[in-house]
């Protein structure tokens, strides 16, 4: 099958899909199964433990390692930056 057909295809099963009024999601069974719970946990943590060295990390440098406070900036904003492009990097892999 070549592009154009496969495109209309696909067009095709859309336009019967969304022509469909009784479709509907199963929300509870989605929000109630523990894959989702998992996820949910998993991400919390997570995005906890990153804010957390985000924000408790200069206080460190600064206090016990007694670094300055300009190398602690430029530290702080290479690992904010790398934190980005992992992200970006790992929802483009997913």
């Amino acid at each position: 099958m070549d592009q154009t057909g496969r495109g209309l295809h696909v067009l095709a099963i859309c336009v019967v899909f969304c022509e469909q009024k009784s479709f509907s999601a199963p929300w509870r069974a989605m929000m109630t199964s523990m894959p989702v719970h998992a996820l949910s946990v998993a991400h919390f943590v997570c995005m906890w433990g990153i804010y957390t060295n985000l924000s408790c990390l200069p206080q460190y440098y600064i206090q016990i390692l007694a670094m300055d406070i300009h190398n602690v900036s430029c530290l702080l904003a290479m690992m904010l930056l790398l934190m980005i492009i992992m992200m970006c990097y790992g929802l483009t892999c997913a």
